[in-house]
């Protein structure tokens, strides 16, 4: 009996020793940091020549009808009277009805001239005559300011990413994110409509004043 007694405490202490650096181990290991909430606050200017023409986009994902010689509408991407192939009037496929075609055109036709000011769970970006919004980034859905459509703000490694519902099925996706060491904000446009393929659109925006400190060189 006494040998069984110290056979099964030789067990139990070995066991016990083998547990411990495990349990150590685990107890070491930290947790990933989350990624850094980059400053997007500044002055920026839309640089065209790196920009996609959003009007062309949408006309490549609705192309016209195929044996049709009858022209688009005024209004219409590529209808007559409409300076740029139709930087008036919502593209092929968008009702002007629906509260995400006025939604759309800030992103049809971008301010020339973007402000951006930033705090802890806010993200104001001030686009002139064309549109102001306060971005509330804390990941919770919350109404648009036209009271129409629904917003979810939130940072994801070290981007903005702006979702916003329209009462027709209509999503939109906005990706912000710093390029060229914080002298770059480009934003990628990720439109479905819940029907045949996506749009993506990018826009890229150029710093006109100085950086924050915090994303200098």
């Amino acid at each position: 009996m006494r040998a069984s007694a110290v056979i099964v405490s030789l067990a139990v202490v070995g066991v016990a020793c083998v547990a411990a650096p495990a349990r150590a181990a685990a107890g070491d290991e930290k947790p990933k940091a989350a990624a850094a909430v980059p400053d997007l606050s500044g002055s920026w200017r839309l640089d065209k020549e790196r920009s996609d023409d959003a009007h062309q986009k949408m006309r490549e994902l609705v192309p016209p009808p195929t044996g049709s010689r009858r022209p688009p509408a005024r209004g219409m991407p590529g209808g007559p009277g409409v300076a740029g192939g139709g930087t008036m009037g919502p593209p092929r496929g968008i009702d002007p009805g629906d509260d995400s075609a006025e939604a759309m055109r800030p992103i049809l036709d971008p301010a020339e001239q973007l402000a951006v000011y930033q705090a802890e769970h806010e993200v104001v970006t001030d686009e002139g005559s064309v549109r102001r919004r306060t971005l509330h980034a804390d990941g919770r859905k919350y109404k648009a300011e036209n009271g129409a459509s629904e917003v979810k703000t939130e940072w994801k490694q070290g981007r903005l990413v702006v979702e916003t519902r329209g009462f027709r099925g209509r999503k939109t996706t906005e990706t912000w994110e710093l390029a060229d060491g914080g002298r770059a904000l480009t934003c990628t446009v990720k439109v479905e409509n819940g029907y045949g393929p996506a749009a993506t659109i990018k826009r890229v925006y150029d710093r006109t004043g100085d950086a924050p400190a915090s994303e200098r060189d």
